[in-house]
Order: C-alpha cells, then sequence, then structure tokens
C-alpha cells in the first residue's frame, strides 16, 4: 500500500515499493476513505517510486493506489491507503514579549502545518490595531513606541485560513533616561 510524506493543506506525496519488472507506475486518487470510484491522477506514467500530488482540498481524506506497467501490459490495482490532508493551524504557543531599544521583541514556537505567522499587536489582547504579515521568531517591532505597552499575540496561516490567536504577551518599549 503507498505511504504518505510531505503532507500539506494542499499537497502531498504518494510513495510506494518499486515492483519486480515495473518500468513505469500509474497513480489511483478517490475522494474518501476508499479507493472506490477512484481517478488516475498521473498524466503519463511515472518511472519513479513517488509521486507529488498537488490541488488537494484542505482537511479532505484521500485514498490512494498505484498499478505497475511494463511491455506486457498493466498489474492488477495496488493496495488501497488514505490520508487526511491538513487543516487550519493550531494557534502557535509560547508566545513572550521583550522590551529593547530599538524596539519589542516577539518570539513564539512556530504552529504545524503553518506556512507563515502574523503578529498582532493592540492596546489590548484580541484588539487588532497593527499587523505583521509573514513574519519570522523572533520579529522585532521597532515601530513601537517607546514607553507605551503593547500587547502581542500571534498567528499560523495556511492555505486553508488562519489559526486561533495565541495567548497574549506584553512589552514597553524601553527609552533612553
Amino acid at each position: 500500500a503507498p505511504t504518505f510524506t510531505l503532507i500539506t493543506a494542499t499537497t502531498l506525496t504518494v510513495n510506494w515499493t518499486a515492483v519486480p519488472g515495473a518500468t513505469s507506475y500509474d497513480v489511483w486518487r478517490a475522494a474518501g476513505a476508499t479507493c472506490t470510484g477512484a481517478a488516475k491522477i498521473t498524466v503519463s506514467s511515472v518511472a519513479g517510486t513517488s509521486y507529488a500530488d498537488s490541488g488537494l482540498t484542505c482537511n479532505t481524506q484521500y485514498s490512494y493506489y498505484v498499478v505497475a506497467n511494463n511491455a506486457c501490459g498493466v498489474s492488477a490495482n495496488g493496495a488501497c491507503a488514505s490520508v487526511t490532508t491538513t487543516g487550519v493551524p493550531a494557534a502557535p504557543t509560547g508566545v513572550s514579549a521583550t522590551a529593547g531599544c530599538t524596539g519589542n521583541s516577539i518570539a513564539w514556537t512556530n504552529s504545524p502545518g503553518a506556512t507563515s505567522h502574523d503578529v498582532l499587536r493592540g492596546a489590548t489582547c484580541g484588539t487588532v490595531v497593527t499587523t505583521f504579515t509573514g513574519v519570522t521568531t523572533p520579529y522585532n517591532d521597532t515601530t513601537a513606541v517607546a514607553g507605551t505597552a503593547y500587547q502581542y499575540w500571534v498567528v499560523g496561516v495556511n492555505a486553508c485560513g488562519t489559526s486561533a490567536n495565541s495567548t497574549c504577551a506584553t512589552a514597553t518599549r524601553l527609552d533612553v533616561p
């Protein structure tokens, strides 16, 4: 039966074991938990033992099987295996905000399944005033005004949408004495 790697919201890789005597393979896919109604998804036969499938729908179960080909014909259908693409990422964890002279440094643990992260800032937790889009941890908010307290929280983003808000952290940018 196929195995799956590199599973995201809209892509995954189907892997299988080489069949002795096979010169190419065709990959078949069905929506749902079984291979009933599967359609061939490879435009041309695959020479290797993996296929990168794309254009999938978030948080959806798919089932796959592989057939082997050679000059004599096509094998029976291989065993069926199912996989579910990822959905909206979980909220980032471990959010911290540290005040500094050049800005407030916000750090977090990335959300599994997120392709990017946004840092949100406001005077109160959950009330967005400013969004810093597509940033990496740690992020230095150089626009913070010295002496002003800010609440920061982070969300994970992928093709399925945006996670729930993380917990909030507070920092007040340092100022010269």
